[in-house]
């Protein structure tokens, strides 16, 4: 959680839903797919003021606020 917003990835194991990275607004409203794939290779959110930091794939990436 940061500046009010939660980033997380989420790794269902079922081939039919999302897989990637998703924010939602404290309040549970607002919740959003940002990055998404078929292969369920992602891990380890981190948010700051200027981007979120997550592992897809087992390379780091960097996304912009």
């Amino acid at each position: 959680m940061n500046g009010g917003v939660a980033f997380w990835t989420w790794n269902d194991q079922s081939p039919r839903n999302g897989h990637g990275l998703f924010r939602a607004n404290a309040d549970g409203t607002a919740w959003t797919p940002l990055e998404t794939s078929g292969d369920s290779t992602w891990s380890a959110t981190h948010a700051d003021a200027n981007a979120v930091y997550y592992f897809h794939g087992g390379a780091l990436f960097a996304r912009p606020r």
